[in-house]
């Protein structure tokens, strides 16, 4: 199921939060709560609420840019957030950020 993939990957990062805990003693852990509640047709078939809000359509195309609900736009486009690529590149960005857990 996609939604083991999000609790493995989280269960993971937290796990490797505490075991470099001790090291890391003397400072506050940064931690981040993920919402995985994106859906995109790409990869699940149909766009999610989050992206349409009802109102917008994001297989309309303008200036390269899908129409979606939001002021701003993911650099990589609509995504969805049980895609594994997008998982990964997510935590990938997290790591870089400095984020622990």
């Amino acid at each position: 199921m996609k939604f083991s993939n999000i609790l493995r990957i989280s269960s993971l990062l937290a796990f490797a939060a505490l075991a470099t805990g001790a090291a890391h003693s003397a400072q506050k852990l940064l931690l981040v709560h993920y919402m995985p509640w994106y859906v995109a047709k790409p990869y699940s078939g149909s766009w999610g609420w989050h992206w349409t809000m009802g109102h917008f359509n994001p297989d309309v195309i303008t200036n390269r840019k899908h129409q979606i609900a939001s002021w701003y736009y993911p650099l990589i486009g609509p995504y969805d957030s049980l895609d594994p690529a997008v998982l990964e590149y997510h935590v990938l960005l997290m790591k870089l950020a400095g984020i622990d857990a």
